[in-house]
């Protein structure tokens, strides 16, 4: 049994084992501890997140292929960016939703997989046709 304050202190720190003596360096220690665990639950939480999304616009897109009107509609509810009807008629138009139809009766139909494509990544940029540089 220890016999004064010094020798307690002594086996209290002892009996703590890699964590630093000085108030310090126990903190800074925690601090780190806390920020790792934190980091973990983030990316935890970003994967769960990510899972969910997936499983809702799953059951979102029911259908083999979607007007412009319907994919406009979908980007503003689930896309990373929120389309106008009219730009996804041009993006079909210039050829960005390459796997969309045109119907004879003008309108454009965009399947499933390109809806979806719109939702996670957005429509691709125009390309500009740059002529020759004199």
């Amino acid at each position: 049994m220890p016999t004064d304050r010094g020798e307690r202190q002594l086996l209290i720190h002892e009996s703590v084992g890699d964590i630093p003596t000085s108030p310090k360096g126990k903190a800074s220690c925690i601090m780190s501890t806390v920020e790792e665990v934190l980091k973990s639950i983030n990316r935890r939480l970003a994967s769960i997140e990510g899972r969910l999304a997936r499983l809702q616009q799953q059951d979102t897109l029911t259908k083999a292929s979607y007007s412009c009107d319907e994919t406009a509609q979908l980007t503003s509810e689930h896309g990373i960016r929120t389309y106008r009807p009219f730009t996804i008629r041009l993006a079909c138009k210039d050829g960005r939703i390459p796997e969309a139809e045109k119907l004879e009766n003008g309108n454009w139909r965009i399947p499933k997989d390109a809806v979806q494509r719109v939702l996670d990544e957005g429509i691709p940029p125009e390309q500009r046709h740059r002529g020759p540089v004199s």
